[in-house]
């Protein structure tokens, strides 16, 4: 993931990605990376959010499924 940058407060698997003023999942799991806008600028709510996917994700939650598969065809379809 790299160095947190001084002042940085936020939990691993969020991250800021420039240009966009939102936080960002950034994490891998089972080897995919996952990275989704929480569409939200307040760090509060991205928190309960990676939480919410991370636990959803380890109790094969049909949400967090849903996110996955989301990104991965993100993925697909930009490789074409």
């Amino acid at each position: 993931m790299g160095r947190k940058k001084t002042g940085y407060n936020a939990p691993e698997g969020l991250v800021r990605l420039p240009p966009s003023p939102f936080w960002w999942v950034n994490f891998t799991h089972n080897g995919k990376l996952i990275r989704e806008s929480t569409k939200t600028k307040n760090l509060d709510e991205a928190t309960k959010i990676l939480q919410e996917v991370k636990k959803s994700l380890s109790a094969r939650n049909p949400r967090s499924e849903a996110i996955v598969n989301r990104y991965l065809e993100k993925q697909k379809q930009s490789k074409v």
